[in-house]
C-alpha cells in the first residue's frame, strides 16, 4: 500500500465521503469536520501530515437546576457536566480513512471503551 509523502497528505479527499455521513466539513491548511447528534458533538481535523485527531463532547450527568431568591429577585441556576474525549491517529493514505475513522467512532461510542 503506497504511503502518502509526510506533509503532502491529500485530506481534501477526504470531504466526500465525511459530508454523504451527515458531517459539516471546512478545508484550508486543514480539514475540520464537526457533527451534533444525539451522542454529543464530535470534531475531527484531519492535517497535511496525515495525523487525524477525534473529539467528542457530551454531557456525563443530567443538568441539575435550581431556583435561589436572593432579596426577593428569583434566579435560576443550572450545572451542566461535560466529558470530553480524544483519540488520535496516522494516517498511512487517504485509502484508508474510512475503516480508520469507523474504529475512531467505535472508540468514542462503544460502551466497553471508556465507560
Amino acid at each position: 500500500m503506497p504511503v502518502e509523502r509526510r506533509g503532502n497528505f491529500p485530506f481534501h479527499t477526504l470531504r466526500p465521503y465525511l459530508e454523504s455521513q451527515g458531517w459539516d466539513v471546512l478545508t484550508d491548511d486543514t480539514l475540520i469536520a464537526t457533527r451534533e447528534d444525539a451522542a454529543g458533538m464530535f470534531r475531527l481535523k484531519v492535517d497535511k501530515g496525515g495525523r487525524v485527531h477525534l473529539q467528542r463532547t457530551f454531557a456525563s450527568k443530567p443538568i441539575r437546576a435550581e431556583t435561589v431568591v436572593i432579596d426577593d429577585r428569583t434566579y435560576a441556576t443550572s450545572t451542566n457536566t461535560f466529558t470530553v474525549m480524544d483519540v488520535a491517529t496516522q494516517l498511512e493514505n487517504a485509502r484508508e480513512f474510512p475503516h480508520v475513522f469507523e474504529r475512531m467512532m467505535e472508540l468514542m461510542t462503544g460502551p466497553t471503551y471508556h465507560e
